[in-house]
């Protein structure tokens, strides 16, 4: 009997050691090459995104002030998405499109309560 513990515990030690030391290791995922831009490319990029972006949230920005007044909030939905293709269209980073899309999703909250 006790020997076949021994043989046991000896087993999950033995097992225990080699996924601490790597036996189960997964081979490594394909490394993917980032897109390459030199930093003026970058930082111009962004900035026209910046840009771009600061008018869209002009444009959201007067559907959320008069959100509480659907007669004045439904010209300014559709001139928000308007503006909000407009500035789609423009973007280069993935930042700006997520950042669009939150917008959107504001005027789309808006849109839903004001018909």
């Amino acid at each position: 009997m006790t020997g076949r513990l021994v043989l046991v515990g000896g087993s999950v030690g033995l097992c225990v050691w080699l996924v601490a030391c790597g036996g189960n290791r997964s081979p490594e995922p394909d490394k993917v090459e980032p897109a390459k831009k030199d930093l003026g490319t970058a930082v111009g990029e962004t900035a026209a995104d910046t840009d771009a972006l600061r008018e869209a949230n002009t444009a959201v920005n007067a559907v959320i002030r008069n959100a509480t007044d659907c007669e004045v909030a439904k010209p300014a939905v559709a001139e928000a998405y308007t503006k909000l293709d407009e500035v789609d269209r423009a973007l280069k980073t993935a930042t700006g499109k997520v950042t669009l899309a939150a917008l959107r999703k504001q005027v789309d909250r808006v849109a839903e309560v004001c018909p």
